[in-house]
């Protein structure tokens, strides 16, 4: 639900912007306001599922270009949508046509260069699939979009995404896509699935600084535009997967290079029940967690990276009481995390005092009460705040599987199918 004065508070941190929404097309902030008169005269507001403001924004603009009001880079020259009957329905449909066109299911496709190339699509979830995919989507380098040769393909993430896709990282679909893209680097880095290169590449190699993530309409391939995550992409350049042998096959010295496929294969298909369990509305706080989990270890800033590893911690461990005073929350919070992650008496007690220790180095970071610490300390405490996080997210995804990390690659395609009491 949607309602107009949402829009209003969202076209109030754009005015005096000049939004741009095609290639040629410029948009004033008077022309926004006066296309949020006739979407609320005509209800068109008044519920919007799978949008947020920004692609609300965005569709009335395109509808409006749609409709014939070209002159909207003049806020002087605006037309009175109130006294064009006309242009008002014209404008209604045209919104309804783009939002049937546009909005729905998406693919978003990041590239994985340190992968094996992929002899067909793997399914990793009902929303995550490893696939082969051109590499013109991920470069601006001029290759052909017509070519079959295999060196200009590149194994990639594919993840179905709902919303409205756009060259914006704002757009629903692009969030939601990469919300999932997190979760897929995060949780495959914890459960070994995921490993950093040896010889991690150089953030200044051009393969890297080139990478885009590609964004498609579901039923329009090669339809989609090129967004650039640099982040996100320079993480899964330095990722590789893990070829390792597992279970009796692990006496294998020296596996073929087929060998050491079918064991990359092995290891993603082992980790579907922890993909598929993540997707639940019962861990939607898991989910919000990793993410933040995952920009504390890309952030450069070391004080930046402390506070949101604990905005993590604060996300999977939860805090809806009322009583909001420092020492309040630190003891709530340090009683979930122990009670999570510890399984006895003596390991809750050590876990509670840890937690509490760099609860108090957290809050003097965010309320400025502390001496500059070196280097040194911070960096100290940003791998133990980011150890903490982890420990909470995996404890509860364990939690909810009703097994233990470890014996993950002994599910092998088994599906949860409730939460824990």
């Amino acid at each position: 639900m949607v309602a107009g004065k949402q829009l209003k508070s969202a076209l109030a941190r754009v005015v005096g912007q000049k939004i741009p929404v095609d290639e040629d097309v410029l948009v004033s902030d008077g022309a926004l306001a006066e296309l949020i008169k006739i979407s609320e005269q005509d209800g068109i507001l008044k519920e919007v599922p799978g949008l947020n403001q920004y692609d609300l924004l965005i569709l009335l603009i395109r509808a409006g270009v749609d409709a014939g009001m070209t002159a909207f880079a003049d806020s002087e020259k605006v037309p009175s949508l109130k006294t064009s009957a006309y242009l008002r329905e014209t404008f209604v449909s045209k919104f309804e046509e783009r939002y049937a066109r546009e909005v729905g299911d998406h693919y978003l496709f990041l590239p994985l260069p340190n992968f094996p190339a992929v002899a067909e699509d793997l399914t990793l979830a009902n929303e995550l699939m490893l696939v082969r995919a051109p590499s013109w989507w991920f470069y601006d380098d001029g290759k052909s979009e017509t070519s079959t040769e295999e060196a200009d393909f590149l194994p990639a993430l594919k993840v179905k995404c709902f919303g409205l896709m756009g060259w914006s990282t704002k757009h629903s679909a692009v969030i939601d896509g990469f919300a999932k893209v997190r979760e897929f680097l995060y949780l495959g880095k914890a459960y070994g699935t995921l490993t950093s290169n040896a010889h991690p590449l150089d953030e200044k190699d051009k393969s890297v600084i080139g990478l885009r993530v590609h964004v498609e309409r579901a039923n329009k391939p090669n339809s989609g535009v090129k967004i650039e995550k640099y982040k996100l992409t320079l993480l899964a350049s330095q990722l590789s997967p893990n070829t390792e042998p597992i279970g009796l096959m692990s006496f294998v010295e020296d596996p073929s290079p087929a060998q050491k496929y079918a064991n990359f294969v092995d290891h993603f298909r082992r980790l579907r029940p922890v993909f598929d369990a993540i997707q639940t509305p019962d861990l939607r706080l898991v989910r919000s967690s990793i993410e933040w989990a995952l920009e504390a270890q890309l952030a450069d800033e070391l004080s930046i990276s402390i506070v949101q590893s604990f905005i993590s911690l604060e996300a999977v461990l939860g805090d809806d009481d009322s009583d909001k005073s420092i020492g309040r929350i630190s003891e709530r919070l340090a009683d979930r995390f122990s009670y999570l992650v510890g399984s006895t008496q003596e390991s809750r007690t050590r876990l509670r005092k840890n937690f509490a220790e760099l609860y108090k180095q957290r809050n003097q970071i965010v309320h400025g009460g502390a001496a500059r610490s070196s280097i040194e300390h911070n960096q100290r405490l940003r791998s133990n705040a980011e150890s903490m996080a982890e420990q909470a997210i995996m404890s509860e995804v364990d939690r909810w599987l009703k097994v233990p990390r470890a014996l993950v690659s002994a599910l092998a395609g088994a599906k949860p199918n409730k939460s824990p009491k």
